[in-house]
């Protein structure tokens, strides 16, 4: 999704924890922030990464059919140029074109037997195989998926509600509306053999966030296998979805074309590339950008750059031998910030819509324009239509800045986007852009090619 709804910064309250998915982290007692990019079941160019992260790979087909082995080829890898019969000469899965890799073999498109709704792994694909894929439809993928975040967030994270002054419904009919304008890019892609689509994978996807606890949330790579890319390292592409999920394509902008490169390892520098999955990537206060885990479990080391980010909403708790924590339920008592603003225990949940008043979990009141806020003998806090007019003690919640007017802290009222220091309409169809924030969120418009308008594929060769 281009603009992912998230709580600010500010309403993140943690030390080491990531609670917000764009909260400041702290690993190794280096200060970072987290660095959006990566695949997803949303194409967006910022690469917000949902709950779920729907990395690429290639999905192999089940069935019978005309094959024949590589077992002449002990190496089972011939370059491209090379190949002169297209059964016999492929390579970690890649078959020529009107082939599909089964079962260890290539076997002609049409003398497959039925598929198995994508399942099964197979290697990355290095030059452009072609993926299996299920019957895609856009608008009812995206209702799907739709559905099963919202509900996540009832259950698990009702502030993402209750801040943006939503409800279930609303945000299904959002959320949704925005997937499809984005898997209408999708079934382009799907239609050129560069992407499949896994029905096996979204139901399993689906499960995990239906059954998922809600501190840890779901499993990590719970969702990996509902799309998958088959353009590898040097292939070319326009969005990430068209690459293997150990490379990412690394475009500019959108509607450009580029090539799929390799993603950046757990530890690695990630200033010029994406990270594999389960990692993310962190700018530490000595400027170094590294790719950091973040699938630490309830109990696990953290906090270290070899250690990285508790999962879900586990909070990293503790010095030098941090570990991930249960945040504390509504009803039970919470720490006191030393000096420091260092706390030694676990502290409440803000996406459960929990705040910590007089050292115990209370219900946050999120309120508008108007309302009181920052009172630390109170839970009310502004919404996203707000921000709060003292960070120093009690306040009244402002209305966000409109056009002509200086940002709040890179905010603006809905329907414009900050533009350097002051608050500017969103674009336009048509209308000349530098990115996909400055384009109408209302009309799910993108950046691309340079101006605003629907996402689009751009096929390149």
């Amino acid at each position: 999704m281009k603009k992912a709804r998230q709580l600010p910064v500010q309403l993140a309250l943690s030390v080491v924890a990531v609670l917000a998915m764009s909260a400041a982290c702290t690993v190794d007692t280096n200060t970072a922030r987290r660095k959006t990019g990566g695949n997803s079941m949303e194409p967006a160019d910022t690469g917000t990464n949902m709950n779920s992260s729907l990395d690429a790979g290639v999905i192999a087909d089940s069935g019978s059919g005309m094959q024949s082995n590589c077992s002449d080829n002990p190496s089972m890898c011939v370059p491209r140029e090379l190949r002169g019969n297209p059964p016999t000469c492929a390579c970690l899965g890649v078959c020529e074109q009107g082939w599909q890799w089964q079962n260890g073999v290539c076997v002609q498109n049409g003398m497959m037997g039925t598929p198995d709704a994508g399942t099964g792994g197979g290697g990355p694909s290095v030059d452009g195989g072609v993926p299996a894929t299920d019957p895609f439809d856009p608008a009812t993928v995206a209702s799907q998926y739709a559905s099963a975040i919202c509900s996540f967030r009832t259950r698990c994270e009702p502030a993402l509600h209750d801040f943006f002054s939503s409800n279930e419904m609303e945000c299904v009919t959002e959320l949704g509306t925005s997937l499809r304008s984005q898997y209408e890019a999708f079934a382009q892609i799907i239609a050129a053999n560069r992407l499949g689509f896994s029905q096996t994978g979204l139901n399993n996807c689906i499960q995990a966030l239906s059954t998922a606890d809600c501190a840890s949330g779901p499993a990590p790579q719970a969702c990996s296998s509902v799309f998958t890319g088959s353009q590898g390292a040097g292939q070319p592409c326009s969005l990430q979805s068209e690459c293997t999920s150990d490379t990412f394509c690394a475009v500019q902008s959108l509607g450009e074309c580029a090539t799929c490169q390799p993603r950046a390892q757990a530890g690695q520098d990630c200033s010029g590339a994406l990270c594999v999955a389960g990692t993310d990537c962190l700018q530490l206060q000595d400027g170094r950008n590294l790719c950091i885990p973040d699938t630490a479990g309830e109990g696990q080391p953290c906090g270290q750059i070899n250690t990285g980010l508790c999962r879900g909403r586990l909070q990293c708790i503790g010095d030098m031998a941090a570990t991930c924590q249960r945040p504390v339920a509504r009803g039970g008592m919470c720490p006191t910030p030393d000096a420091m603003g260092n706390i030694s225990t676990p502290t409440c949940n803000i996406y459960q819509n929990d705040t910590c008043v007089g050292n115990q979990c209370v219900a946050v009141t999120w309120g508008g324009a108007g309302t009181t806020c920052g009172d630390p003998a109170t839970a009310d806090n502004c919404n996203a239509t707000a921000y709060c007019s003292s960070q120093m003690g009690p306040g009244t919640c402002t209305g966000l800045p409109g056009m002509g007017a200086a940002c709040y802290q890179g905010r603006c009222a809905e329907g414009n986007y900050c533009a350097g220091a002051s608050c500017a309409p969103e674009k336009t169809a048509g209308v000349a852009c530098a990115g996909s924030a400055e384009c109408s969120s209302a009309d799910n418009l993108f950046c691309v090619s340079g101006s605003c308008g629907p996402l689009t594929y751009n096929f390149c060769q």
